[in-house]
């Protein structure tokens, strides 16, 4: 337990140390899956919020693996990455602002070879204007 926490808090400096922008929610939600560290960053600028996913290398070093963003991205911020949940295959991202801050929770999947694809968009029946759907959630089972 000791190593995975020192492996987490060695990748989030690094990558804080790579994008450190005041502002900007690095952070503000994290969770791991397999090998690798996903982290929301709700609020990345004006128009964009993302999910930074690093992941480790055989020799334990730590990569910026890939960058998603909300796939109905309006250019509006969104504060897709507000809340992340995951198991070893789905991940789970909440962005409370989009659609007019009725917000939503955007479903990956994790693929042959380790990367996420977007698979699905989830509402509840009566969201609205104003709900911040996605605000905090988890993944059981």
């Amino acid at each position: 337990m000791k190593h995975v926490i020192s492996s987490i808090l060695t990748a989030l400096l690094l990558a804080v140390g790579a994008t450190a922008v005041s502002a900007q929610n690095f952070g503000g939600a994290a969770v791991i899956s397999g090998d690798d560290i996903i982290i929301g960053q709700s609020g990345q600028n004006a128009t964009n919020s993302t999910v930074r996913i690093y992941r480790r290398n055989d020799d334990g070093t730590w990569v910026n693996a890939r960058e998603l963003e909300a796939p109905d991205n309006d250019g509006a911020d969104d504060r897709f990455g507000r809340a992340l949940a995951a198991d070893d295959m789905t991940l789970a991202v909440g962005a409370t602002l989009v659609d007019n801050s009725t917000g939503g929770v955007f479903i990956y999947e994790r693929r042959d070879g380790g990367d996420w694809e977007y698979v699905a968009k989830l509402l509840p029946d009566d969201i609205m204007e104003g709900d911040s759907f996605g605000r905090a959630g988890a993944i059981d089972g």
